[in-house]
């Protein structure tokens, strides 16, 4: 398949937006102070026994300390237009709800949008409230969120890797939406050499994973975030066929004024340490852009020495990477094989 020169047909800021027409603000109205709870992650559980920080047991999304939102208060004339990182309270790890604070802002006509982690935004605000975002091609496990539990030493993700947005209302609880999907590669080596594993990539040859992109973010609506999301889970149960989906999805990043500069097609989880793998499955989480995978894709696994394994996943849409889902990929090490 000819390589889309777009970073990520349905990327990061193509699904952002909750709905912008419905938080009008008067503009003396001001706030220094915003509470966001985050959402829950769909699809089928890619752990053992169907449970499992994000708490995986119960499939929710957890904060994690120290950290930070851009929140943007967004008016018809961008002159008046601010953006302002605000940071969640102490001891807010493990909390589903925390409160956040930060130079307070003016509401703008249009209204208050938050994006979450403030690190890959941009505080520049240009002509029709134009904002730009970036995606690293680095995730790093810096702590086992899983300490303590039954799967304490088997799950690995970088805590700051999940990207989600509201828009919200001053001084009132906002829910936090997924942009990304989840990526779950399963590691397993059904025989038992101890392999040790230092980290895991994942290459897209057909669609970019990283790189910066910007939206006109009031061109956001609910119905956009709703139909692309709609347009994902369709596309992998076999409603609508790639061409459908690749034209509607066109349509929807005309309107919310989508422009990228790509700029890579691997994602790699440092796991920190070396990990053991056994026969029983340790799960490495990467959120990745909504679009990604179904197009065929690498897992590459990389070992202590310094040797690494490719492993090729063949075009299935069943491997589309949907907002706040899990796509599971599981591959025993014993052979290589895609399970």
């Amino acid at each position: 398949m000819k390589k889309m020169k777009l970073f990520g047909m349905m990327c990061m800021a193509s699904v952002l937006v909750m709905g912008f027409s419905s938080c009008k603000k008067d503009k003396t109205e001001t706030t220094s102070s915003f509470e966001f709870n985050l959402p829950d992650i769909e699809g089928t559980s890619p752990f053992d026994d169907g449970k499992a920080y994000v708490d995986m047991v119960a499939g929710k999304l957890k904060w994690y300390e120290n950290d930070k939102v851009m929140v943007y208060s967004l008016d018809e004339d961008i002159a008046n237009s601010k953006a302002e990182i605000y940071s969640g309270e102490a001891n807010m790890s493990g909390q589903t709800v925390t409160h956040f604070t930060g130079t307070p802002l003016q509401a703008g006509s249009i209204g208050y949008f938050a994006f979450y982690p403030a690190e890959k935004a941009n505080k520049n605000i240009t002509e029709n409230n134009r904002a730009s975002f970036n995606v690293g091609a680095d995730q790093a496990n810096s702590v086992d969120l899983f300490a303590g539990t039954n799967y304490a030493g088997r799950i690995f993700m970088d805590p700051k890797g999940v990207v989600c947005a509201t828009t919200c209302d001053a001084n009132v609880n906002g829910t936090m939406k997924h942009i990304f999907g989840f990526a779950n590669v399963r590691l397993k080596d059904s025989g038992n050499s101890g392999k040790k594993v230092t980290s895991v990539s994942i290459t897209d040859p057909n669609m970019h994973l990283t790189g910066s992109i910007s939206v006109e973010i009031p061109g956001l609506t609910n119905e956009v975030l709703t139909g692309m999301k709609s347009l994902g889970q369709n596309y992998k149960n076999g409603s609508v066929n790639a061409v459908y989906y690749a034209s509607t999805l066109r349509g929807y990043l005309d309107q919310i004024g989508y422009m990228s500069t790509p700029d890579g097609n691997t994602v790699t989880l440092d796991c920190g340490s070396s990990v053991v793998i056994n026969n029983a499955y340790k799960f490495f989480l990467m959120p990745l852009r909504p679009g990604a995978l179904k197009d065929g894709f690498t897992v590459t696994v990389n070992y202590e020495g310094g040797a690494s394994e490719p492993i090729s996943v063949p075009a299935d849409k069943k491997y589309i990477v949907i907002p706040g889902t899990y796509t599971n990929i599981s591959i025993d090490l014993a052979n290589n094989q895609v399970l």
